[in-house]
């Protein structure tokens, strides 16, 4: 928490509110083992400018991560205090930043490189962690005069989370589109590889790395080569048809990369005359480039109905890729076209009377058995 004393290895000693405060002076600052201050001063780092929360990393007790916290703000509750105790709350998610408006009424938290749509349960267990909740308690005698007064531990209010979740528009949250965990290009053709919240396109790039990946603004012809060469090396075993192959995969291995900055993106489609060829491999070394693991698959339909509730739940999820596997017959409906050509994707959520729009930044894949599709 903020009151909380650190030793960097110079032997000087910070609070964790001086950290936070003061992200870019800290920030992969080395400093000893919070519970073993006396051993290697070296042993820890300060990664506060990562796009994540705030952590102190030891490499000590096998492997710690330290998240640092400012002090709990005190929140009264009390009869006729509703709209004062939702706006102190309210204040308090705003200056911890670690909220932001998703689509054009959703919020979202940011976690192992993803954004997650949040819940009203999520968001009163959530102020109930960055704030102490309390109401005053009043003693009177029997002439009604105040003989004491004191403090009771309330729980964090369902109320508060219904008021800030319906504050459609006026919540001042920083607007989420995308989260990367790479670095990535803006619409406008720039450069975004500084770890954090774009406010200009929304963008949200995370890492764990202590030193981000910089890519150069203005590349060589030399560089972009041999770029190339290492984003192919991978897949340049694979028995790609013509050239025509080739360039479809490559393409797609673009959008994986851009996808976050895209308002929309074309799907991609792989086909082969017989199954063991590869395709659902080739699909996941492309997701691979979106989300840095493996990429989990959808089954095909086309019915409506089911497809709608497949790809919204994926989006609420934060998949960052679509991958429809063992697709053995044309698929296509007004949903998929829908999906491929908006920026966002809106459907009710289950077992709420609410609509969600959703923002979409996840590129589709397509494979099947046969060498025909209809998309």
């Amino acid at each position: 928490m903020g009151d909380f004393e650190l030793t960097c290895a110079d032997g000087q000693v910070v609070t964790v509110a001086q950290l936070l405060d003061n992200p870019y002076c800290w920030h992969n600052t080395r400093f000893a083992d919070p519970l073993d201050p006396d051993a290697d001063k070296r042993v820890a780092v300060a990664r506060l400018l990562n796009g994540t929360r705030p952590d102190l990393f030891s490499h000590r007790h096998g492997g710690m991560r330290y998240e640092l916290r400012r002090q709990s703000a005190r929140v009264q509750l009390g009869r006729g205090m509703r709209v004062d105790s939702t706006d102190a709350v309210l204040q308090v998610l705003r200056d911890r930043s670690e909220l932001f408006d998703f689509g054009t009424n959703a919020i979202a938290f940011v976690a192992d490189g993803k954004a997650t749509p949040v819940s009203r349960d999520w968001l009163v267990d959530h102020a109930g962690r960055v704030a102490e909740f309390y109401s005053v308690k009043t003693e009177r005698d029997e002439d009604g005069n105040v003989t004491s007064t004191r403090e009771i531990p309330e729980d964090a209010p369902t109320y508060i989370a219904n008021a800030i979740i319906a504050k459609h528009g006026s919540r001042s949250f920083r607007k989420l589109t995308a989260v990367t965990t790479a670095p990535t290009l803006r619409p406008d053709g720039s450069v975004f590889d500084e770890p954090g919240h774009d406010p200009t396109t929304g963008l949200m790039y995370v890492t764990g790395e202590a030193y981000p990946l910089a890519v150069p603004s203005a590349p060589t012809v030399e560089q972009a080569l041999d770029a190339l060469a290492k984003l192919w090396h991978p897949i340049r075993l694979f028995p790609f048809a013509d050239e025509v192959a080739v360039g479809v995969t490559l393409a797609a291995m673009l959008a994986a990369c851009l996808r976050p900055a895209l308002p929309t993106c074309p799907a991609t489609g792989f086909d082969a005359p017989a199954a063991g060829t590869g395709k659902t491999l080739l699909a996941k070394c492309i997701g691979a480039l979106a989300t840095g693991g493996d990429v989990a698959v959808l089954p095909p339909t086309n019915e409506e109905d089911e497809c709608r509730k497949r790809l919204f739940a994926a989006l609420r999820g934060g998949s960052k890729v679509l991958l429809w596997d063992n697709v053995r017959e044309p698929l296509g409906n007004s949903v998929i076209d829908s999906f491929l050509t908006s920026s966002l994707f809106a459907d009710r959520v289950l077992g709420v009377s609410e609509n969600v729009e959703l923002p979409n930044r996840a590129p589709v894949s397509g494979f099947w058995q046969q060498p025909r599709f209809d998309w």
